[in-house]
């Protein structure tokens, strides 16, 4: 289950702004944390398999 959900940080709570407006502190962070979370998947994914690696050779 997805933590911002249980926190009330789904994706639909984000809510859509119209042209021009500000989106609120809210939607700001939500748009932040959801980028990061894209971008940083492959290179986590990446570490995980480099660390498994080392831990099995060296014990």
């Amino acid at each position: 289950m997805n933590v911002f959900i249980l926190v009330g940080w789904g994706s639909k709570s984000a809510g859509v702004h119209g042209f021009g407006e500000n989106p609120s502190t809210k939607a700001q962070l939500f748009n932040l944390l959801h980028s990061i979370r894209t971008v940083a998947r492959v290179p986590l994914i990446l570490l995980n398999v480099i660390t498994i690696l080392i831990k099995l050779v060296l014990g």
